[in-house]
């Protein structure tokens, strides 16, 4: 017996006993979601379940650690910015929640403290290496999820009118939307505090927990949606082989590197057309072309992709801060003769099937399949795309701006992973990738590619996938010289 399969084992019969105890906690409640009773018991949601068994598993490892970071330019208060903290902290219970196999048990309101870092005597330079340093060791800190606020704050002072506000939440309370909601509240009360007004923000309507009580009742609905997932993913590769600068390790270590890329406003502006043009929403866009891109990389037909979705069809959850985020399964048949916008056809009825049936969680899904697994790679799926369609917000107030900054955590979930953001319309693309596994190099090359193959999509959508242009001229004309260069040295 390998160490690799006694370690699969192992984790497997102590996952086994965690999810035991946490059963026992199940509610049998129904119908639509309404307040719970002030003493009930507050389960954990099945999403949160499986992060809470990842952390007991691996409770040094940041990989479920979210950050949210905000620049403000300007006479920043800093007593305004902490009320306005406070206030958020009261109103949402779960960010003042504890997590154990029991459940999450709520704590008193005692607001948020936060950390002030600073930097304002150093050298420009010098200081923003200091923040990268400070902001990587505060992001990647572990929870101890029993015993800590799942929430912290930091505060860097880089001069008189520049501050840095850096927020770090565990996944198990928070998801993008998630950070949207608290950056909006933090912003509004910001606005009123500091100018020595108060602001009531409207109540919410329930709390994470009432959410989490309705989701133990619903257990009736899941069969259908389980039926689905059973039947699409039956088959499917357990492994896409993309291929890699490094052999793959028996354990990922989960460091990873972005690469940035940005489409111009042409090209943004032509894909929207061509989704208008196929009926097709911008993710099926992108969807198909990251399809055809794996597929172009690694002569894969059969390719499952994850993608993210909101997971709050109760409208009552559109103003909650806490983990509602589904992950799906996109499985594609790809062939090298297939047309680009039959492609794009085929995703469509894909995602449309699949929206239907996102109410089983992929913690469940995972349960219920018990896939093979290898702790090598993550089972069904290593890659992942997520579009995203929540705005971080921009703000201006009387004395001060604040703009949302882009976080590097040097952390990846997955082998490769493609996110999509849109800015003063313009796509912005981050590839998210295992440096376990790939150079940087490697992945600006195929950044390259994707964006020679979109512009080559929209131009000519009824082009097989395999005649669409892959290659930027400057890696063509590297290519040749290399070639001739070798033809030269083996010249009698």
């Amino acid at each position: 017996m390998t160490d690799t399969t006694t370690q699969v084992e192992h984790r497997q019969a102590n996952r086994t006993q965690l999810i035991a105890r946490l059963r026992k906690t199940d509610t049998t409640a129904n119908g639509v979601i309404a307040k719970r009773n002030g003493d009930q018991a507050i389960p954990l949601s099945y999403s949160q379940e499986r992060l809470w068994i990842m952390s007991q598993l691996e409770p040094d490892n940041p990989i479920y650690n979210v950050a949210g970071a905000v620049q403000f330019d300007g006479l920043l208060n800093t007593q305004a910015l902490q009320h306005s903290l406070d206030e958020v902290v009261r109103r949402h219970e779960t960010l003042r929640s504890r997590f154990t196999a029991e459940g999450q048990q709520v704590e008193p309101g005692g607001g948020l403290p936060l950390t002030r870092l600073d930097l304002a005597g150093f050298h420009q330079d010098s200081a923003i290496a200091q923040f990268q340093h400070c902001a990587d060791a505060f992001i990647r800190r572990p929870f101890l999820l029993a015993e800590q606020p799942p929430l912290r704050a930091l505060l860097v002072v880089l001069g008189e009118r520049r501050h840095i506000l850096l927020l770090t939440l565990h996944h198990i309370v928070s998801d993008r939307w998630s950070v949207g909601v608290l950056m909006q509240e933090v912003a509004a009360l910001y606005g009123a505090y500091s100018q020595g007004k108060q602001l009531v923000l409207p109540e919410l309507p329930i709390q994470y927990g009432d959410f989490c009580v309705w989701q133990r009742g619903q257990q009736e609905k899941w069969a259908k949606h389980l039926a689905y997932w059973r039947q699409k993913l039956t088959g499917a590769p357990p492994l896409l082989a993309l291929p890699t600068d490094r052999p793959r390790p028996p354990t990922p270590s989960y460091r990873g590197d972005m690469h940035y890329f940005e489409l111009s406003a042409e090209l943004s502006r032509a894909l929207k057309q061509l989704g208008k043009q196929y009926k097709v929403t911008l993710f099926m866009v992108m969807a198909a072309a990251f399809n055809a891109l794996l597929h172009r990389h690694t002569g894969s037909k059969d390719i499952c992709i994850g993608y993210p979705v909101a997971g709050r069809s109760q409208s009552q959850t559109a103003a909650l801060i806490g983990f509602f985020v589904n992950t799906l399964v996109l499985r594609c048949q790809v062939e090298a003769d297939l047309p680009f916008s039959e492609l794009l056809l085929q995703l469509r009825g894909q995602a449309l099937r699949d929206q239907d049936h996102q109410g089983l969680s992929f913690g469940q899904l995972l349960e219920a399949l018990n896939p093979v697994r290898n702790t090598s790679h993550t089972p069904l799926f290593q890659m992942m795309l997520a579009v995203q369609n929540v705005p971080m917000p921009d703000f201006r107030m009387q004395d001060v701006s604040a703009v949302p900054l882009t976080l590097n955590n040097r952390i990846a979930q997955f082998d490769l992973s493609l996110f999509i953001d849109e800015r003063d319309g313009k796509l912005l693309g981050s590839f998210e990738y295992s440096t376990d596994l790939f150079d940087a190099g490697t992945i600006a090359r195929m950044a390259g590619h994707l964006q020679m193959l979109l512009a080559g999509a929209v131009g000519s959508p009824e082009l097989p996938l395999k005649q669409l242009p892959l290659l930027p001229e400057a890696e063509i004309r590297q290519l040749l010289d290399d070639w001739s260069g070798v033809g030269r040295a083996l010249a009698p």
